[in-house]
């Protein structure tokens, strides 16, 4: 056979070769395509829109809503209306004084009163509740109530801040200045007319509203009311307001508490890690049962996060194991156990503890590998030029093995930021105590939950920059010494 006949068989293979390498990459591209790429674009699109599930109904997505009332279109329409209806059956004449400002304010307020638009159930909910009290006291029925607007259900404490606070100052004035013995229907309607500054339209809505007051003082008193109607009405672009909402809520903690959970686990994962992986690859300490103890750390890591999480909580219950022992031994007082997840200390130890046994195993393996592709020759120069093992770790060790560290460092920060499992199911997805464990994705997963699907992109879009940024500002400050190099 002639060479030029082996060249052109040769050839034709490898383009047949390549053939069917696209056919084989083609059902993994149409995976990626389907489970990470349209899900990524989704998340993207989301922001723009305001968009709820229903069901099996959707409504949205709409790219216009209103600036001032929140929830799903059917409610929060219905709601508008009222209120402008309301201002719209008001008879006012002459000029705006204090006395048509108070009617218009008062008006609104009574109209959008506990018009929490994405807990329609509010009104009804608080009739049951009040009835169950008709006859008893009315300090019963006042703490009743402050404790059914605190509920994690209507989220209203959260939601509205110092409204909150206001409705609590007015039902305790309630109790204080009662002038029946027990309940009835004129002073259940009493404690429901104080809820009145908890609204569709909270502290944003009033400080635009007293903004527009001041502006149109000896003004058309007819002109205020319908510029007031059209402030209710007001709407603007889904994506402002989305983002808006995300910034305006408790993010900034939820921050926080993934950054102090993370940092107090990745410490000493880290630790552990360098010090177990130096040891398993020093020749000279030439350590008995090596692939015993890498499988055993290691295995921590094939165990469920949802299984360590209730071993944990077991363990560590007001009755558990933990707390008996400590009984037994006469080291607490059987009567007044320790709550481990009532105190924020604890929770987040437990938090980072749980991190830190599911991943140093992982950690050490890749530490491994790394210290295992340094040159054996660099080691033993070391060491005859007279460097102690400490010397020879950060001198020699750490400086090769930063590409590796750096990649264990930004992929356990990625991992950080999307801590979600234990203390979701730890803290039963409350972030208790007092949301002190509540992560930023346990915070889009509440969003998701309750199919509000605009800030929940938002919230998504935010931790995909912050993630990007910071691997970005990691990588490329420790990796300038490595840049050019081949």
């Amino acid at each position: 056979m002639s060479e030029k006949t082996i060249a052109k068989s040769k050839k034709k293979h490898t383009v047949q070769y390549d053939r069917w390498g696209y056919f084989f990459i083609a059902p993994f591209f149409l995976i990626y395509l389907v489970f990470s790429l349209i899900p990524l674009v989704m998340t993207f699109v989301n922001t723009f829109v305001e968009q709820y599930n229903v069901g099996l109904e959707v409504e949205g997505p709409n790219f216009k809503v209103p600036t001032y009332f929140q929830g799903q279109e059917k409610f929060y329409t219905s709601d508008i209306e009222g209120v402008q209806n309301a201002l719209n059956s008001l008879s006012v004449s002459g000029n705006v004084d204090e006395q048509t400002v108070a009617t218009v304010r008062k008006t609104i307020l009574s109209t959008a009163s506990l018009m929490d638009t994405s807990n329609v159930n509010f009104n009804s909910s608080f009739d049951k509740m009040a009835k169950s009290y008709l006859g008893k006291s009315p300090k019963e029925l006042t703490d009743a109530t402050k404790a059914f607007v605190a509920n994690e259900e209507w989220g209203l404490s959260e939601k509205y801040g110092k409204n909150y606070d206001r409705v609590v100052s007015n039902l305790d004035k309630l109790a204080s200045e009662a002038t029946v013995s027990a309940v009835d229907e004129a002073f259940t309607a009493k404690v429901k007319n104080s809820l009145a500054d908890i609204s569709g339209v909270p502290t944003r809505f009033m400080k635009a509203f007293n903004k527009l007051a001041k502006s149109s003082m000896g003004k058309s008193a007819e002109s205020f009311v319908k510029s007031a109607s059209d402030l209710v009405g007001k709407k603007e672009w889904a994506l402002a307001k989305n983002f808006r909402t995300v910034f305006e809520s408790d993010i900034l903690k939820y921050g926080w508490n993934t950054i102090v959970m993370w940092i107090m686990g990745f410490i000493p994962q880290i630790v552990i890690s360098l010090v177990l992986s130096v040891w398993f690859t020093n020749t000279e300490l030439k350590l008995k049962f090596q692939q015993f103890f890498k499988t055993v750390i290691y295995m921590p890591n094939l165990i469920m996060a949802s299984a360590f999480s209730m071993l944990f909580f077991t363990l560590f219950s007001d009755a558990g194991p933990i707390n008996s022992i400590f009984i037994k031994l006469g080291w607490m007082d059987a009567e007044n156990p320790l709550r481990y997840m009532q105190h924020t200390g604890w929770t987040r130890t437990l938090v980072a503890a749980m991190n830190f046994l599911m991943w140093y195993g992982n950690t050490t393996i890749l530490l491994m590998a790394g210290i295992m592709g340094i040159d054996e020759s660099l080691f033993e120069a070391a060491r005859i030029d007279g460097a102690s093992p400490t010397q020879v770790f950060f001198k020699v060790t750490m400086p090769l093995l930063m590409p590796i560290f750096i990649y264990v460092f930004i992929t356990s920060m990625i991992g950080g930021i999307q801590m979600f499992d234990v203390p979701q199911i730890l803290s039963n997805g409350a972030g208790t105590p007092n949301r002190t464990t509540m992560t930023l994705i346990m915070y889009l997963n509440k969003n998701l939950s309750s199919k509000n699907y605009g800030v929940s992109g938002a919230i998504s879009v935010i931790l995909f920059a912050v993630t990007g940024i910071l691997s970005s500002i990691v990588y490329k400050s420790n990796m300038k010494q490595y840049q050019g190099r081949r």
